[in-house]
């Protein structure tokens, strides 16, 4: 239940385009001060 209201956040997250997708791209967003969350996953 719980993860898939986190991932349903995320979808709607990923269509306003507040969503960056890797290190690239969000390092140059944290350079750019429009982060406020960072989520780090491992596999």
């Amino acid at each position: 239940m719980i993860n898939s209201k986190i991932l349903g956040f995320l979808g709607l997250c990923t269509k306003a385009g507040k969503i960056s997708f890797g290190a690239d791209s969000v390092e140059q967003e944290i350079k750019n001060g429009k982060v406020k969350f960072v989520i780090i996953a491992r596999r």
